[in-house]
């Protein structure tokens, strides 16, 4: 039987490094049949998954559509102030050329204009997210008391060494919760 040390390893290696039964059985240098069953057993895949949707992985990935969108909309600026240029530099351009180049920049204006509207809409989203995310003092200490009433119940020595890490920490995150 493997040891609960491995175990830990694996965990952390499941958990928080993404790793795959099989690399972790080869790092480890255990069976992967025990590998799968501490998976299963101990309900990784869902502490895992909880942890890759976490609020800033969310957040994070939310970030990363406005930015692509943001980049399109350069672009798009861009394009438009080559073709006023373009309008500019056509000596004399032909009525029909200066129709079609007006057309464009009047397309590209509301593509720019369509992005613009869908970064607002995700920015919201952003902000939105970070509001959910917050939680307020009462929470936190009801958690923080769930926390510490298991470490009493489970080993009362530790518990009593960290009475002043909590009270010290309840002080400090009193000023930053609302």
């Amino acid at each position: 039987m493997a040891k609960e040390t491995e175990q830990k390893i694996a965990k952390e290696l499941y958990i928080n490094q993404n790793k795959t039964p099989e690399e972790i059985a080869q790092k480890t240098s255990v069976n992967i049949r025990t590998v799968q069953r501490w998976i299963k057993e101990g309900n990784w895949k869902k502490l895992r998954d909880a942890k890759a949707n976490g609020l800033p992985q969310r957040i994070e990935r939310t970030q990363l559509v406005v930015d692509s969108m943001v980049e399109e909309r350069l672009g798009i600026l861009k394009e438009i102030k080559e073709l006023q240029k373009q309008k500019e530099w056509d000596s004399p351009p032909t009525k029909e050329a200066q129709a079609e180049l007006d057309f464009q920049i009047a397309q590209l204006r509301k593509q720019a204009a369509a992005i613009d509207d869908a970064i607002a809409k995700w920015n919201k989203r952003i902000e939105n997210l970070h509001k959910e995310g917050k939680i307020t003092l009462s929470i936190y200490i009801e958690v923080m008391e769930r926390i510490f009433e298991a470490m009493r119940t489970s080993n009362e020595p530790l518990y009593m060494q960290t009475l002043d890490f909590q009270e010290n920490h309840l002080e400090e995150v009193s000023t930053k919760l609302p």
